[in-house]
């Protein structure tokens, strides 16, 4: 019996231990959620506040992919434009960079140093899907624009971040895109190589949810690794024990797209090719030598012949700097931020809430890609483009 009660005594005694516990860890959670909320309001309202002189821009980039050097190409000429022309008129802006080298530890150290940073209202970057959905709630906590302008997770523009945007559609977009494409070119059959990353699997996967509901198979399929170079087996597998009328190629980096079009031409198929994004294509006029068929490029550019003349100056003093033509990634990232002076200009500060309204609200803003509006979710209205290169003979 005395058993019994000392037993009862011990039972009480824990609940009533863990309630207090319970509760501590909700006024935890509530007080940290309130010097959250405190942090947004405060950058907010200090923004509002600025009137004049510079503006910072939180820059994050990759330079571990050689693709992505020109995201700080891209924002940097847009900084000359802007202040330049007086865009701001009371305002300059300053960027402050940093690189997280593909790695989400390093890309969550820059996204809270941003933060930390109440002179920070606004960052553009973390090309990488895989790290940009790691960072992005830290932005949203501590009321910060994150707007990137080459990853395409869907996961970004579904969570009900208002202070979420890019210019660059989402893999769903391109996955579907492409199959049209495919369906266009009466292809019914697809053989699909994609790199295995968060951007490989989602542009794979709404390709093949896609092509399903159009009556074609993707007969072959294969992911490959950073590490990997071999396309040469690959193919030869393709050839030896798929039939397939088109290929689908998704790859992030001109030296994988330019070994994967030297193993196909070298195998002799003679099959079209469709490619995202395009990333070899802007370094030369003729990328990829002669091809016995049609190679397709889904690109986010709009055609040079009937660019307008933002477009055209932008590409000549890119060239002009760099040495080379814009790339997807140097093309979005200066529009990203050519897009944002205008949302400043409108909101009448940098604050974060104010800019986002106006992004959200405008039926249109001003781009390389022509007029630009955005969706609640915080993903782009925009045109997705094909660039054909048509079958050349060999010399």
């Amino acid at each position: 019996m005395l058993k019994e009660r000392i037993m009862l005594i011990i039972t009480i005694i824990f609940s009533l231990l863990c309630s207090v516990w319970f509760v501590k860890l909700a006024i935890d959670s509530h007080r940290r959620a309130s010097v959250l909320d405190e942090s947004a309001t405060i950058r907010a309202g200090k923004a509002r506040e600025h009137k004049s002189g510079i503006i910072k821009i939180g820059v994050a980039t990759n330079s571990e992919n050689l693709t992505y050097d020109q995201l700080v190409q891209g924002v940097a000429l847009a900084v000359d434009v802007i202040n330049s022309e007086n865009m701001l008129k009371n305002y300059k802006l300053e960027l402050v960079i940093k690189d997280d080298h593909g790695k989400v530890d390093t890309a969550r150290k820059i996204a809270q140093a941003f933060a930390d940073d109440m002179d920070i209202d606004i960052v553009i970057g973390h090309p990488d899907s895989s790290i940009a959905i790691n960072v992005q709630p830290i932005y949203d906590f501590y009321g910060i624009i994150f707007f990137t302008p080459s990853a395409s997770t869907p996961r970004l523009s579904f969570n009900g971040s208002k202070l979420f945007f890019r210019n660059y559609p989402n893999d769903a977009e391109i996955g579907a895109f492409i199959a049209k494409l495919a369906d266009k070119l009466n292809a019914r059959k697809i053989a699909l190589v994609y790199p295995e990353t968060v951007y490989g699997r989602g542009v794979a996967n709404a390709l093949e949810s896609n092509a399903d509901l159009a009556d074609i198979e993707i007969s072959a399929r294969d992911s490959f690794d950073a590490g990997f170079c071999n396309f040469s087996n690959m193919i030869e597998q393709w050839k030896s024990f798929y039939s397939f009328d088109v290929i689908v190629g998704v790859f992030v980096t001109p030296e994988k797209q330019a070994r994967f079009i030297e193993a196909v031409k070298k195998k002799e198929l003679n099959v079209p090719i469709i490619l995202t994004p395009e990333v070899s294509a802007a370094q030369k006029d003729d990328p990829f030598g002669a091809y016995k068929n049609s190679i397709y490029l889904i690109d986010v550019k709009p055609e040079m012949a009937t660019a307008s003349d933002l477009t055209r100056a932008f590409v000549e003093k890119f060239n002009s700097r760099y040495g080379q033509k814009p790339n997807y990634v140097g093309f979005d990232s200066f529009e990203a931020l050519y897009i944002l002076a205008q949302a400043i200009n409108q909101a009448g500060c940098p604050s974060a809430p104010d800019v986002a309204k106006v992004l959200h609200e405008s039926k249109g803003f001003n781009s390389l890609s022509g007029k630009i509006s955005f969706r609640e979710n915080g993903d782009p209205n925009k045109k997705i483009n094909i660039l054909q290169f048509k079958p050349r003979k060999e010399q």
